[in-house]
């Protein structure tokens, strides 16, 4: 796949003009000094850039909360993907956020950089937090490359077979231990002698853990002692196992008050004598989730203004400092003291007028001495100019002109004549150039089981007939799409891949007023990286130079007995679609190509060795990934979600919709609100895997487990079990078809519960014409949104739309 956003290359460095007080600095202004460390700071950035480079991968997943017996839908976008012919398959995880377990895996095929696919979540999957982790096969020393996490909620969508839940008996701050209950029971009666495991702590880290059993009243009593609970270690986790089936609750225990962390940025980096700075301040709880606050700025033990930071925990306050003079800052109604950076006797300062620049950035830089200063603006993998200026003690204005700067992060840096660092503050250029996509539901409104259709352009910042998208396209049930966990390839392009994690928020590149300021207090403080100039400098080529493995998929072919081969023997591999033939060395040993692995979802590969006495030899098949898989939890960082002082499993289940029962029967219970939806275990076949849904597909990924199936008794391939010469193994899985409800065509009496309506895993939008698609809504009422999100020729596009859906008359 072509590199999807444009790099911005020249044959020869160009140099911005810059306009400092009607004067401009012409290519005769730079020494010989000068000029020689610009050509080596150019040097430095792209050895640097190629250095810490890593590709930006986005995976669309069609919403963030998800029933047990549902298709997880996605599309996977490599973007300015290195190495791009290496990246081949693309794993996904899901893993179980509170036990840190993997609780399935499977891999897909990645062409061009981009990749599709669906997951089922069958029902051995318990309701929870979960994080889905996808990432490429291209390893850089043993890790993944490549690595994109997406945080999501699997609820329960069939009756529980056993209920258990927590309350608090003391846990007081004061008390020497916590006390909790935990009781457990199928329907009124005690579920006694349960397994439990639990842990207090954190995910990563637990301070008390252990497996007890429930007494013969369903009950346990936990006693925790509370010298070992802190912020941020102190959730008690409990797995109740009963009949092999899982049950999850948790609560947080509440510990005694730590102090707020407060930080401080300086524009720029410093705080300088008598010269006026910005400065962006965040305050946040000591669990690092952010807080409104107002405080009071001292001056030597002497108030001297309130300051306040917004819900996002972020502000910013404007101050002359004096050189020797103490500044700390107290939250009101707590003692203690924040302070701020010293301030430095000499050197300069800068200020922006507004960090989200269009076509041109304006800065004005103070010094209160006469020197030479460089000014470079690169986004530490390529250095874009380079311009000498000369302070005399005055204010300067600055106007930097942004042609030849791509859109996005980009950094202004200040160094002295020997390089450097003193000041540096980030910007995001080209702000105004968004492409957007205009999205048009026809009707506000529509009645169960009706036809929409939708209609969808590229909208270009200037008239480009040649323009288009390629985008992945979901139609989901609006309150599945969690804003807490919510994300969009727009923000995690541009912001989120850049700066790291940001405060909740719903629209992070908005054009209103208050969208702006959020964005400015956020280039101020978590664009704050004054140190990483230093790090460019320090960069040597041998630096570069980095070595990628992709694992393979091998195995080996010995006797019975375990006794090496002593000649090459022909394997066979049945992926459904065909055998292809592979042989083994003279010891046995065998590595498989990534295109013979390739199968249908949810469809084993069978390797069996082939020709005379296949019985005398044994096989075994060695997954790369399955020894990756595990490390990843390791290297993974989770938010949790779960605040809740108290839960219960009932609060696993989705509310207020049809639930399936488990019985021989189908039965469909009747609730007055349809909010929240999904889809449970109606029906079981015994006797094939592949079967025939309602609307004639076979194996139709939205319609398994249906009763109306119609399952094919006589399998085409009957495949024998398991042997010491023949092995089943999961492959690489192709993607395959959603394919949404015509009621045109079949128009069931039973409810259609379908909380996605439609997802395209890929489809071309162009600025020229409407591109057009239609789908049915389901016997779902409330809000839908359609999502919509993609690549252009040189950018990322991101929509949303929402219409309603009420009951047919």
């Amino acid at each position: 796949m072509p590199s999807i956003l444009k790099t911005y290359k020249s044959s020869y460095f160009k140099m911005v003009a810059f306009f400092c007080l009607g004067c401009l600095y012409a290519g005769n202004c730079f020494s010989q000094t000068a000029s020689a460390y610009i050509d080596s700071s150019k040097t430095h950035v792209e050895l640097y850039g190629i250095k810490q480079q890593i590709p930006a991968m986005f995976v669309h997943f069609d919403k963030t909360v998800y029933s047990n017996n549902e298709n997880v839908w996605f599309t996977a976008y490599l973007i300015n993907p290195k190495r791009e012919n290496d990246h081949t398959v693309l794993l996904v995880n899901l893993v179980k956020d509170d036990s840190r377990k993997v609780v399935l895996e499977d891999k897909f095929l990645i062409q061009k950089g981009l990749a599709f696919g669906n997951m089922f979540i069958p029902d051995s999957i318990s309701a929870g937090n979960y994080t889905l982790v996808a990432y490429t096969n291209v390893m850089k020393q043993g890790r993944p490359w490549v690595i994109f996490k997406q945080s999501i909620t699997i609820k329960t969508s069939g009756q529980q077979t056993f209920n258990a839940y927590l309350s608090p008996i003391d846990t007081a701050i004061t008390s020497a231990e916590r006390k909790v209950r935990l009781l457990a029971n199928i329907s009124i009666q005690p579920l006694a002698n349960a397994q439990v495991s639990y842990y207090v702590g954190s995910p990563a880290s637990h301070v008390l853990s252990g497996v007890v059993k429930t007494s013969v009243i369903g009950e346990y009593i936990f006693n925790i002692p509370s010298k070992i609970l802190s912020e941020g270690n102190n959730k008690l986790y409990v797995n109740i196992q009963y009949n092999k089936e899982e049950k999850e609750v948790s609560m947080v225990l509440p510990v005694a008050k730590q102090p707020d962390v407060v930080n401080f940025y300086p524009e720029g980096g410093n705080l300088v004598n008598n010269l006026q700075t910005h400065v962006g301040w965040e305050t946040k709880a000591a669990n690092g989730s952010p807080i409104k606050a107002t405080a009071v700025l001292y001056q030597n033990d002497k108030p001297v203004d309130t300051i306040e930071t917004n819900g996002y925990g972020m502000g910013k306050f404007l101050i002359t400092p004096r050189a020797g003079t103490r500044y700390y800052v107290k939250l009101f109604n707590a003692e203690k003291q924040y302070e701020l950076p010293v301030v430095l006797s000499v050197g300069p300062s800068l200020t922006t007028q507004h960090a989200l620049a269009n076509d041109t950035l304006s800065v004005m830089l103070f010094d209160n001495k006469p020197e030479k200063l460089l000014l470079l603006v690169h986004n530490y993998k390529q250095l874009f100019a380079a311009m000498p200026i000369l302070m005399t003690g005055a204010n300067k204005r600055v106007k930097v002109l942004l042609v030849d700067v791509p859109k996005g992060i980009t950094q202004l840096t200040i160094t002295d004549s020997l390089g450097r660092p003193f000041l540096q503050r980030t910007f995001f250029a080209h702000y105004n150039r968004r492409e957007t996509l205009q999205i048009n539901t026809g009707l506000p409104e529509y009645t169960t089981r009706q036809k929409v259709n939708v209609k969808i352009r590229l909208n270009k910042p200037a008239a480009d007939t040649s323009a288009m998208a390629l985008v992945s396209i979901a139609c989901v049930q609006d309150n599945r799409v969690e804003a807490k966990k919510k994300s969009d390839i727009e923000s995690y392009f541009y912001l989120k891949n850049e700066l790291g994690e940001l405060p909740l928020k719903d629209n992070y590149l908005g054009n209103e007023e208050a969208d702006k300021g959020f964005l400015e207090d956020v280039l101020l403080i978590k664009g704050w990286s004054r140190y990483k100039w230093t790090d460019v400098l320090k960069v040597k080529e041998a630096d570069t130079v980095r070595q990628f493995t992709t694992p393979v998929f091998s195995g080996l072919v010995s006797t019975v007995n375990n006794k090496p081969l002593k000649k090459p023997v022909q394997v066979m591999l049945m992926n459904g679609a065909g055998v292809t033939q592979v042989e083994t060395d003279s010891t046995g040993n065998i590595i498989f190509d990534n295109n013979d692995l390739v199968t249908e979802p949810e469809k084993k590969l069978l390797a069996m060795v082939g020709g005379d006495n296949p019985d005398s030899y044994k096989v075994q098949i060695v997954d790369p990934y399955s020894l990756i898989d595990p490390k990843i939890l390791d290297w993974l960082t989770y938010k949790d979600y779960n605040t809740t002082a108290q839960q219960n499993t009932a609060n696993a289940q989705l509310d207020g919709f049809q639930r399936s029962i488990k019985l021989n029967e189908v039965k469909i219970i009747d609730k007055k609100d349809d909010q929240f939806f999904g889809v449970g275990k109606l029906y079981v076949n015994a006797k094939c895997g592949d079967y025939i849904c309602r609307y004639g597909i076979l194996n139709c990924p939205n319609h398994r487990n249906e009763r109306d199936n119609v399952y094919i008794t006589d399998c085409p391939i009957k495949l024998p079990p398991n042997t010491s010469y023949r092995v089943m193994f999961k492959g690489i899985y192709n993607s395959v078809e959603f394919y949404p409800a015509d009621y045109s065509q079949l128009n069931p009496s039973q409810p259609d519960y379908v909380s996605t309506i439609y997802w395209n895993h890929l489809s071309q939008i162009k600025s020229t014409g409407d591109a057009e698609f239609s789908f049915y809504t389901s016997d779902i009422t409330g809000r839908f949104k359609i999502i919509v999100q993609g690549i252009t020729s040189n950018d990322v596009v991101y929509g949303e739309k929402t219409f309603n859906v009420v009951k047919a008359k």
